[in-house]
């Protein structure tokens, strides 16, 4: 994961953050185990955690309620928040194939690039 700028506004509309609720600890109550893996941007954070607490560059203490461990981590930042949401583009990129490969090699390269575009392309119409 990448590590958000220190200049950067972590309440910007722009930045992305998800709520990890540490789902492994038997101590992780039912609120914050039904909140995991919720999305939110920067400008929704205080409204949706009034008593949040900053404690690094990409993570906020949550503080849903008094003994509350669970971790808001950045998720990523997008230009554009509705036509990009998390920061992904709207259509993949076609890499370039290397041109040391050999044939064999190309074709994989090629596989596993298709691959892979087609999967950010379902991820993509999921979250429309």
């Amino acid at each position: 994961m990448s590590v958000l700028h220190e200049s950067l506004d972590p309440y910007d509309e722009h930045n992305w953050w998800i709520f990890d609720s540490r789902l492994t600890s038997p101590n992780t109550c039912e609120l914050c185990q039904a909140l995991d893996g919720t999305h939110y941007r920067g400008d929704e954070l205080e409204l949706a955690f009034p008593w949040h607490v900053p404690m690094r560059v990409n993570a906020i203490r949550a503080m849903v309620h008094v003994n509350c461990r669970c971790v808001l981590r950045w998720a990523g930042a997008s230009i554009d928040v509705l036509a990009s949401p998390y920061g992904m583009k709207q259509k993949p990129d076609r890499p370039e194939t290397p041109e040391d490969l050999s044939p064999s090699q190309q074709f994989g390269f090629r596989q596993v690039a298709k691959h892979a575009r087609e999967m950010v392309s379902k991820k993509l119409r999921v979250l429309k």
